[in-house]
């Protein structure tokens, strides 16, 4: 296999709930934690994935676009390996 271009930059997709914003989502948001859990998502609902990665050896992500659904905002990031 050969190496890739230089200007090619392995990349690391995710996308994030995040905090919720307003009493209504919040609520509506509870639900979602009751049926996938309330420890696997606190990271998400405190807005710490960013700083997640970034311990991980990731460099700041870029939020490449976002979705409204029923119950949060799903946000789409796009973050790449440090020095990369």
């Amino acid at each position: 296999m050969t190496n890739p271009p230089a200007r090619f930059k392995p990349a690391l997709a995710y996308a994030d709930c995040g905090p919720t914003q307003g009493p209504m989502r919040r609520a509506a948001f509870f639900t979602v934690q009751l049926l996938d859990g309330f420890e696997t998502m606190r990271d998400a609902v405190a807005g710490r994935l960013p700083t997640v990665f970034a311990q991980a050896g990731l460099a700041q992500g870029t939020k490449t676009g976002h979705f409204i659904a029923a119950f949060y905002i799903l946000s789409l990031h796009r973050v790449i390996e440090e020095g990369s």
